[in-house]
């Protein structure tokens, strides 16, 4: 039995020490890792630690991101990497698990997206300088890219700096995702103020996209912000708003 556990503990480490030595490049080349949502200029380094450089996620500038492999995930078959986001978009860190049925997972998850620089966000709500704060648990996609589980929660100041451009005083916004139909699903909330502020967005793994809002409130500086930010007015003191889009092929 001894003999068998050292067997198996030097193939592990002979095999382990193989991979390691795999260039980045070839390795995202055979699996077809480019697609139309998901983009980068150059990889660099090995699968045990390396680099892309220029991504971009459905159209959208992310920048650098570093991949540097946990060795101890071998033990429990589940290959696992510390993630790092460097670029224009975002500052983010998080663990990357990959299956061996297929598919990939985030976890513990956490970023910091300037709102101002997303390119599918409505113009007029990138003139702030806003942020959203992201906490992912568990976010699960397939081999296709499809939602499978999603667990997090979200924070943003968007409505606190967009409305002090108008001299109001907004809300901050709280919210979770999660999967719907195997796309990923956003809830979005305001805890406080005079107003109800719910909004959702839908994203599918081809970078299409569907955004919906509802505001009800009586406050008279939302009667004038409201309007200029897009949204139509239903009910007496009921603003709707509503995006619906096929992100750009890159």
């Amino acid at each position: 039995m001894r003999f068998f556990w050292i067997t198996a503990i030097f193939v592990v480490a002979f095999v382990a020490t193989l991979i390691a030595k795999l260039p980045l490049a070839f390795v995202l080349n055979v699996v077809g890792a480019k697609s139309d949502g998901f983009q980068y200029d150059k990889a660099y380094g090995t699968v045990w630690s390396g680099a892309l450089s220029e991504v971009k996620v459905s159209g959208e500038d992310v920048g650098l991101v570093q991949l540097k492999f946990r060795p101890a995930s071998l033990m429990q078959v589940k290959p696992e990497y510390d993630l790092r986001f460097s670029g224009p978009i975002t500052e983010a860190q998080g663990k990357l698990r990959l299956s061996l049925a297929g598919g990939i997972s985030l976890h513990t998850f956490l970023a910091e997206i300037k709102l101002n620089k997303v390119r599918h966000l409505d113009e007029r709500l990138r003139r702030s300088d806003s942020s959203l704060f992201v906490s992912i648990d568990t976010l699960k996609s397939d081999t296709n890219g499809r939602c499978v589980e999603a667990q997090g929660n979200f924070e943003s100041d968007l409505l606190t700096n967009v409305g002090e451009v108008w001299g109001w005083d907004g809300p901050r916004l709280f919210g979770e995702v999660s999967c719907q139909d195997q796309k990923y699903a956003f809830q979005l909330q305001n805890q406080g103020g005079e107003s109800s502020f719910n909004a959702n967005a839908v994203l599918s793994h081809s970078g299409e996209y569907h955004v919906m809002a509802v505001v009800e409130t009586q406050e008279q500086a939302l009667f004038r912000v409201l309007p200029a930010l897009g949204f139509s007015t239903g009910a007496p003191g009921r603003y709707t708003y509503s995006k619906q889009q096929q992100a750009p092929n890159l």
